[in-house]
């Protein structure tokens, strides 16, 4: 679950952070599964994009116990930042320097449109490990450097359209990054993976820092360069 809060995105020493933290810490632990009804869209706060049915279903949830209808409201909250509305590029270049986060099962990215700029994972069986001081990582495409996968529509699909920059912090999640193995406390096949997660915080949550600056991602800088359209003339 995403949210504005500043307990999950804030700019301290003109460096960004982007931090998860427990949803209990907000609504109590027993509203994580029994008892609690949330409205994003009627409060105002949503942050998601789409047509009004889709944002009813994606900002509208609730935990439930009972059986036959198990709910969970999402047990972590964290922060998605985009450029969506204000900043996008056709072709060209990412520079992002960030110093990645502490703690089992969180995972850090930074995209550009579909296009992985930093989105680094090293897990050995149950557990992450994040000990960079700082990372800089670039991404760099262009209609000449990038060949079109489905061999169609020209060599550069799908990265010949505008891309905007997105910046988060995700924990757990049944998308495949994390591999079913070993000790992991909750299965991406499972009926309820994120109840699975959240019963089994004993075993990750000691491993996430105390202090939000090390348990989430430091940003310290991000650029941009935008290579021009054929027949534009860029100011000098």
């Amino acid at each position: 679950m995403t949210s504005a809060s500043i307990n999950n995105t804030f700019v301290s020493d003109g460096k960004l952070y982007i931090v998860p933290t427990l949803t209990s810490d907000v609504y109590g632990i027993e509203a994580i599964t029994n008892g609690l009804a949330l409205n994003f869209t009627a409060d105002g706060t949503c942050t998601a994009v789409g047509d009004a049915a889709g944002l009813d279903q994606a900002c509208t949830i609730f935990s439930n116990s009972t059986a036959h209808n198990i709910s969970v409201i999402p047990p972590i909250t964290s922060a998605r930042l985009t450029t969506r509305l204000s900043k996008s590029i056709r072709f060209g270049r990412v520079e992002i320097k960030a110093k990645l986060p502490t703690g089992d099962w969180i995972w850090p990215a930074s995209l550009a449109g579909i296009t992985i700029a930093v989105q680094n994972l090293k897990h050995e069986f149950k557990r992450t490990f994040w000990s960079f001081g700082g990372l800089a990582a670039t991404t760099a495409w262009s209609n000449a450097a990038v060949q079109d996968p489905w061999s169609v529509n020209g060599n550069a699909a799908p990265f010949d359209q505008d891309f905007f920059l997105i910046l988060n912090v995700a924990v757990g999640g049944t998308n495949g990054w994390f591999s079913d193995v070993e000790g992991k406390p909750w299965s991406n096949g499972a009926e309820h993976p994120a109840l699975d997660f959240w019963n089994g915080r004993s075993k990750w949550y000691p491993t996430w820092p105390a202090d939000p600056k090390e348990r989430g991602m430091e940003v310290e800088y991000v650029k941009m360069w935008r290579i021009a359209e054929p027949g534009e003339v860029c100011a000098s």
